[in-house]
């Protein structure tokens, strides 16, 4: 099973999500997932702020699975 991908933006004081290129917020799905706070991973050798990836845990409550997110920091809007 694929690992869904974080949103790029997030506001969990409204419950709503964001995508790219989008001025709406659209409600969060429904789901039971609980996302960790993401880390920072340098690319060794790399020069630029963001160049590296973004891990996280996310644990699915309904599969009582934990799984490892891992994002090119430098392409967050792209996905997994």
């Amino acid at each position: 099973m694929a690992l869904a991908c974080l949103p790029a933006a997030l506001d969990l004081s409204h419950s709503t999500t964001q995508q790219p290129n989008n001025p709406t917020s659209a409600p969060l799905p429904a789901t039971h997932h609980l996302i960790q706070e993401p880390i920072f991973v340098p690319r060794p050798g790399g020069t630029a702020e963001d160049d590296g990836w973004v891990m996280s845990l996310v644990y699915d409550a309904d599969e009582q699975r934990t799984r490892l997110a891992i994002l090119d920091a430098r392409n967050l809007s792209g996905g997994c």
